[in-house]
């Protein structure tokens, strides 16, 4: 039950995210993330107690219990971006009839992600886009990547890919590659939705 209202909350913000910006869009958007992970819940388990005696009152006792083990003393590192998993960043709008060129990516996961070695392709122009190294995209964070003739760059909001158009006007797809080269997120319009 909790898996399947999870998944329906999930999709409410995906879509309510896609028809708030859908009426700036001249052509149908696709978003297809690679995929979505559920945790299961673990029960605290319980082994049962002995016996009540005339005083004794009952406590749960621990399945398990773990004893550290001593060893050597390590310095903390300093906390920085994390990586999420992959299933939390996508694509959430791209726009290819407009100037300037966007595409707009959002990390719906709780921390920071570091997007160095993450890329953009423009599946029928073969352009790429790599995210500039150290760049992170925050917790609840969207970050457009612009092209065309009035693209600008302001990071951490907005990434200046070229001067020049890169999406195709009948149509194309974008595909956001992860540093591991795996495809995550894609978006599409026109002939494009029909691109693999």
């Amino acid at each position: 039950m909790r898996k399947l209202l999870f998944a329906s909350i999930s999709l409410a913000v995906l879509l309510g995210l896609i028809l708030s910006r859908r009426a700036t869009s001249a052509w149908p958007l696709a978003i297809t993330p690679t995929a979505f992970a559920f945790l299961p819940h673990v029960a605290n388990e319980t082994t049962p107690s002995p016996p009540l005696g005339p005083t004794s009152t009952p406590s749960p006792t621990p399945w398990r219990t773990l004893s550290p083990t001593p060893g050597p003393t390590t310095e903390t590192p300093t906390p920085g971006p994390t990586t999420e998993p992959s299933d939390t960043i996508l694509i959430v709008e791209l726009s290819g009839h407009s100037d300037p060129e966007y595409v707009d990516v959002y990390n719906f996961g709780t921390t920071a992600q570091d997007m160095t070695g993450w890329y953009l392709v423009s599946v029928i122009g073969g352009e790429t886009f790599d995210f500039p190294d150290g760049y992170s995209l925050g917790s609840a964070d969207l970050v457009q990547i612009e092209s065309g003739g009035t693209a600008i760059n302001n990071p951490p909001l907005q990434l200046f890919w070229t001067s020049d158009t890169v999406w195709n006007n009948s149509g194309d797809k974008a595909i956001l590659y992860n540093s591991v080269n795996e495809p995550v997120s894609s978006a599409c319009y026109g002939i494009g939705c029909a691109q693999k």
